[in-house]
């Protein structure tokens, strides 16, 4: 076989494919479905026990396949469906998920909707020379202490920021603060 006859033989199985395909999806949405589950009816049951019967099945059906998406237009195409087979004194769980697989594979039921993670909007995060600028520079009103540089040995003024990170050694030396100097409690430490 030619590489001509491989390709036209392909486009023919999958143009027939195509064709099968419209030909179910329009039997199911429009006409008599010839794939309809079989099922026997229970002749004994009153409309009324049908009704209850139909609707604990959808319950059933319901929580036995969460992936279907109870929307509207999902409910009346699968009704629709049982109503135009002539199911509708005999619904079953298994007539439903039947349909709704069949229905999903044809693309004609409404999917969930994901929804989308909110827009968050954050501001750049400052570089490590914004933040040494930032603990370098003084506002003008901003609270200051006066100090000893410990690396130069100079007075200084050191704002709250530098002043909270000091480690209690660090506090002690650039304030000059030794324990015979300190007071506790207005009492003073030996």
């Amino acid at each position: 076989m030619r590489e001509r006859d491989r390709i036209s033989l392909r486009e023919f199985r999958e143009a027939h494919a195509a064709q099968e395909a419209a030909i179910q999806a329009e039997r199911l949405l429009h006409g008599r479905d010839p794939e309809i589950v079989n099922h026997v009816e229970d002749p004994t049951l009153t409309e009324l026990e049908a009704l209850v019967t139909g609707e604990r099945e959808t319950e059933w059906f319901l929580i036995y396949n969460p992936w279907f998406y109870e929307h509207p237009y999902n409910a009346k195409l699968l009704t629709d469906y049982v109503t135009r087979n002539g199911r509708s004194h005999s619904i079953t769980r298994e007539l439903l998920e039947s349909a709704a697989k069949r229905m999903q594979r044809f693309g004609f039921l409404k999917e969930r909707s994901v929804p989308q993670p909110p827009v968050i909007q954050t501001t750049p995060a400052p570089s490590p020379t914004e933040i040494s600028t930032t603990v370098v520079t003084a506002q003008p009103n901003a609270e200051t202490f006066a100090g000893w540089d410990i690396a130069t040995g100079q007075p200084r003024e050191f704002s709250r920021f530098e002043v909270d990170r000091m480690s209690g050694d660090e506090y002690a030396r650039t304030f000059r603060l030794n324990r015979s100097g300190m007071l506790l409690a207005g009492k003073r430490l030996r």
